[in-house]
């Protein structure tokens, strides 16, 4: 029996494809979580240099996430909300207005709120 994501979930993945098109390419997923804003750019399993320590979040996570898959026997998608997803080149604005930049961030389907494709200006 296949495992249905929940909209949420659906939606997110597909805009993080869609980043994936040569007329979005420019553009960052725009995110609203509980901590603040968060932007960046979608890293994909194909995108990742194994031997590049620019990717240890996605080189470890990918290991983590193979390993669980293994431990828990797990073949499918995963359920609802479950699963993650890596930003590179982030920058999270905080709701006390601070702004962090962050080379890699691993984010979470139930943490998000909202979600756009675009860049925000500092302005």
């Amino acid at each position: 029996m296949s495992t249905i994501p929940s909209v949420k979930k659906h939606i997110i993945a597909s805009l993080l494809n869609s980043c994936t098109l040569e007329s979005l390419k420019s553009n960052q997923l725009v995110l609203v979580t509980g901590a603040g804003l968060i932007t960046g750019y979608p890293v994909f399993k194909d995108d990742i240099e194994t031997e590049s320590s620019k990717n240890i979040i996605c080189n470890l996570c990918d290991h983590f996430f193979e390993q669980y898959k293994t431990d828990f026997s797990i073949e499918s998608p995963l359920k609802d909300n479950e699963g993650y997803f890596i930003l590179r080149d982030a920058t999270l604005r905080t709701t006390s207005n601070n702004i962090l930049t962050i080379g890699e961030i691993v984010l979470f389907f139930d943490e998000i709120i909202a979600v756009s494709i675009g860049n925000i200006s500092d302005n």
